[in-house]
């Protein structure tokens, strides 16, 4: 009895070791972790202008009718001094919130930044680059299962503009659909500051 466990136990592991290989004895790399860019693909296009965020009025980067467009169907809200992304950053919120489905973006003036960072692959993200109103942006996902997505866009040396698409009705949308929504937002948004800048 002994033995046979042992036998079942060595068929297991091998079993698992073989699961991580291929035919010709490679290792396989699982399909759900995070892909990025490779370091020579690492650049965006030129831009079509230097768009600097700093102080930036991110509650003021879509007009009334982009809004509408979007179906936002509530006031933008600037985040609160506690409120900030990891660099200490403010964003402003574009709601739909009073009828399913749901959804929001929030834009993010990031000056500390500029969009190029995620493409190092140095992030434990996906990215695709994208472009928003001519301007290079890159798309970033955690996975395909986020409700959220993000849009960085290239506005000037060392700065970006992060415009964040998220599902707030669950299952409504995929993570596809909540990335469109965010290029949307984002080309929108470029549109507006191209021009007043």
């Amino acid at each position: 009895m002994r033995d046979r466990s042992i036998l079942v136990a060595v068929l297991a592991v091998g079993g698992l070791v073989l699961a991580g290989c291929t035919g010709n004895g490679t290792a396989m790399t699982s399909s759900a972790s995070p892909t990025t860019t490779t370091k020579a693909a690492a650049t965006l296009p030129p831009r079509p202008k230097t768009i600097p965020v700093a102080g930036l009025d991110s509650c003021g980067v879509l007009t009334a009718d982009q809004q509408q467009q979007l179906q936002v169907d509530r006031k933008p809200r600037l985040s609160q001094p506690d409120q900030t992304d990891h660099l200490g950053n403010r964003s402003c919120s574009f709601d739909k919130s009073n009828q399913d489905p749901r959804f929001g973006l929030r834009v993010t003036p990031v000056p500390q930044e500029g969009a190029e960072v995620w493409l190092k692959g140095e992030r434990n993200v996906k990215v695709k680059q994208v472009t928003a109103g001519g301007f290079g942006a890159v798309e970033t996902r955690i996975g395909d299962n986020s409700t959220s997505c993000h849009v960085v866009v290239d506005v000037a040396p060392g700065q970006s503009l992060d415009v964040m698409g998220t599902a707030l009705t669950k299952e409504a949308f995929t993570t596809d659909q909540t990335c469109e929504k965010a290029r949307v937002a984002a080309e929108m948004v470029m549109q507006t500051l191209s021009v007043r800048g």
